[in-house]
């Protein structure tokens, strides 16, 4: 997906909120999107909103139309452009367009407040259950000229060019919606975009200082040669029994080499000798 960025905000009660923001937009059904996750603790899963681009593949065109949508202080120029748009004046048509700016101006206000959940529970109050759907349908309409209408004003205080209203336009202003009714939930006063960065490979390396580190050396080369001590330094055990009128003599070896039984006859004469004993017959057996 590209470069990203995590930051925490904290409210003032200590409480925090984290966030997680893509640098590169990501392409949706022909459509390029902004991505920016939030989630309110570490055990919990992003929760990401989608911010369309416009044609030119920027957020200035969503950041503009929102900025009016929710002002109130716009609200009348946007109803009022929307409605005379719809029904143009001469035509014997100003009650009708005045319900459609009533209609307006209460949808507007009530989408400013909590998005798509307080339009909806508005629908469940006040329309019947069979005409949800269609009432859903209207409302939905009336945002989306309202949309343009915050839009076309926004390009013409830019003194860019009008728009004509396509279905790709359509499109865009129900991602606009969409991704504004969302933006109630964020909970950040602000939205940070990564333009640029620069890679650095890091290589940590943690040092501590501790006492009696000369002990610890001194350990470390004793356990050392004791290791070497196990594999080359071969052990022999050699056992003697003396009773009244005999001795026993046995060996033992870790390692069975062809020494041993030479070794072992060598101690049997030594002792036989100093006992004043006849040297028996040889009777080796490996030793555990």
């Amino acid at each position: 997906i590209g470069p990203s960025f995590t930051f925490k905000l904290r409210d003032p009660a200590g409480q925090a909120r984290e966030f997680h923001n893509y640098m590169l937009p990501i392409e949706q059904g022909e459509r390029w999107f902004l991505y920016t996750g939030l989630r309110d603790a570490q055990a919990d899963a992003f929760r990401y909103m989608r911010i369309p681009l416009d044609e030119r593949g920027s957020v200035d065109s969503w950041f503009a139309i929102r900025d009016r949508l929710l002002d109130p202080a716009q609200r009348d120029t946007l109803v009022g452009r929307f409605a005379a748009r719809s029904f143009p004046a001469g035509r014997g048509q100003d009650a009708m367009r005045e319900a459609l700016a009533q209609s307006a101006r209460q949808t507007l206000g009530l989408f400013a407040e909590k998005g798509y959940e307080t339009l909806g529970g508005f629908i469940e109050k006040s329309v019947p259950e069979a005409e949800r759907g269609q009432a859903a349908d209207v409302l939905v309409r009336i945002l989306q000229g309202l949309a343009f209408e915050a839009w076309t004003l926004h390009r013409e205080t830019t003194g860019e060019a009008a728009l004509e209203l396509n279905p790709a336009r359509a499109t865009f202003l129900n991602d606009t919606i969409a991704a504004i009714s969302d933006s109630h939930f964020y909970g950040a006063p602000a939205w940070l975009q990564l333009d640029a960065f620069e890679e650095r490979h890091a290589t940590v390396l943690q040092a501590t200082r501790s006492p009696g580190m000369p002990l610890v050396y001194l350990g470390a080369l004793l356990l050392v040669l004791g290791v070497f001590a196990m594999l080359y330094i071969r052990e022999r055990r050699l056992f003697v029994l003396v009773k009244p009128n005999e001795a026993l003599v046995a060996m033992s070896s870790n390692r069975r080499t062809l020494d041993v039984d030479e070794t072992f006859r060598q101690h049997v004469e030594g002792l036989a000798a100093v006992l004043g004993a006849p040297v028996p017959a040889s009777d080796s057996r490996e030793g555990a």
